[in-house]
């Protein structure tokens, strides 16, 4: 167990409650645990607590074992003459500060759960499936709202980046777009595309779909290579553009093809995207007039795409986007329009949420699902438990 766990742990209480002595048989309450230290010296500042009834205030050092201190060579530095407890899992030996004066030393007493910690912390899809069930309705359903809330807020924080280098509103929403064309495994190839391709002559093309074809192929390096007639003008369309525009394309290598169905492959996304841009991209305004998302829909069609692929893309592209140009302006009513096209919208249906249905959490809509995808990524992989609400309360529980 890694001292940065075992801080946690200390921070919020996480051990077992029970008559708290210390080595020495004094009798331990513990008031406050004061302020995490990010920097060099105690790990928290600002403690207090109680030995046999006296108040004390200062220093807290956490180490799983108690040798620890003089392994780092604590009692040699007079950054820890203030340290007022010694926070251990393993006793083994006294605790003195540079001045001689005697520490107390805590054996912190951890629960079967919190000892099993780095089991819990395998690679695994879902470090902590078995436990679900454990974990009521409410505590739920407050952590993906926090999910959703936390995942909207990073596509916010990547539209405002966007805003700041100079992109328009339109750019954006193509940006935006044009990623979610790429359905997972080809986001960022898609991404870098639209943003090197100017969004003004997107609009002069737009009523022109052999050339806006020919852009966007010629833009991802897949011009096609046969001697038709059709394919010998957009290979002269892209030309003459690239000279008069200072185009450049994307490297054939970004593109990735493998294990991918046929009606998914990069080019075939492409010319999908070709026609999907001929439609008129809503104003803000309008979106923010528009209450059901059957409405965006309807924008769209005929559309290119499938029900469910058009609804990927409003998930991933014109909901964010929404959201995140009101919030940014501080306009919560619109916020909250986003979130509830994303509650009228049915939950995705990827690898991803299928793990989560097989373990028992079935998503109702759109928002549950984006939720559950932001969980499973920026928590589950990268075995986040102690700082996930759901592992938080599995591993308090103290069994």
């Amino acid at each position: 167990m890694t001292e940065d766990v075992l801080q946690l742990i200390w921070q919020h209480r996480l051990y077992r409650q029970e008559p708290f002595l210390t080595e020495e048989g004094e009798v331990l309450e513990i008031i406050h645990p004061g302020l995490l230290n990010r920097d060099a010296g105690p790990d928290f500042f600002n403690a207090k607590i109680k030995i046999d009834g006296i108040l004390w205030a200062g220093n807290v050092e956490v180490h799983h074992q108690a040798s620890d201190w003089h392994r780092h060579k604590h009692h040699q530095n007079p950054a820890f003459d203030n340290v007022i407890l010694h926070v251990v899992t393993k006793s083994g030996g006294c605790t003195f500060n540079s001045k001689g004066r005697k520490i107390p030393v805590w054996l912190m007493p951890l629960s079967r759960e919190l000892r099993d910690f780095s089991k819990i912390a395998i690679p695994s899809s879902l470090p902590c499936s078995q436990k679900l069930t454990q974990i009521s309705t409410l505590n739920l359903c407050a952590w993906t709202d926090r999910m959703l809330l936390e995942r909207l807020q990073a596509k916010t924080a990547s539209i405002a980046a966007m805003l700041q280098q100079g992109f328009s509103r339109q750019k954006v929403l193509f940006v935006l777009m044009s990623r979610s064309f790429g359905f997972g495994l080809n986001n960022d190839a898609f991404e870098q595309l639209a943003r090197q391709t100017p969004w003004e002559l997107v609009l002069d093309l737009k009523h022109q779909p052999l050339a806006l074809k020919a852009l966007l192929l010629g833009q991802g390096a897949m011009l096609p290579k046969d001697r038709s007639k059709t394919s010998r003008q957009m290979v002269r369309t892209y030309q003459q553009l690239k000279r008069q525009h200072a185009l450049h394309p994307i490297k054939p290598e970004q593109w990735k093809r493998l294990r991918i169905r046929p009606f998914g492959f990069p080019r075939r996304r492409l010319l999908q995207l070709a026609e999907f841009l001929q439609h008129d991209f809503p104003a803000l305004e309008t979106l923010n007039q528009t209450p059901h998302i059957s409405s965006l829909e309807k924008a769209w069609l005929p559309c290119p795409l499938s029900r469910k692929a058009l609804q990927l893309v409003l998930i991933n592209s014109v909901i964010p986007f929404v959201f995140a140009l009101n919030w940014l302006q501080d306009k919560p009513e619109g916020c909250q329009r986003a979130l509830d096209w994303l509650q009228q919208l049915p939950p995705e249906n990827n690898r991803i949420i299928r793990i989560w249905e097989s373990k028992g959490l079935r998503p109702l809509s759109a928002a549950d699902s984006q939720a559950l995808l932001h969980l499973h990524r920026q928590y589950c992989v990268l075995h986040r438990c102690l700082h996930c609400r759901i592992g938080h309360l599995l591993l308090a529980r103290g069994d």
